[in-house]
């Protein structure tokens, strides 16, 4: 949200979302997996709960 807002982004369908619920990532197995996407997950489940804290 905060590239949108700075203008870095863009929304390519103003006025639509997803519907709200569960959101899942799904991986392989955690024994293997690269820090980068550790990070990429983390990183989505804080946007996600800031979002829904919003």
């Amino acid at each position: 949200m905060v590239d949108l807002r700075a203008g870095r982004l863009a929304r390519a369908f103003p006025g639509w979302g997803g519907a709200q619920g569960i959101v899942h990532i799904v991986f392989t197995t955690r024994h293997g997996l690269p820090p980068a996407v550790r990070a990429f997950i983390d990183h989505l489940a804080g946007a996600f709960r800031e979002l829904s804290t919003a």
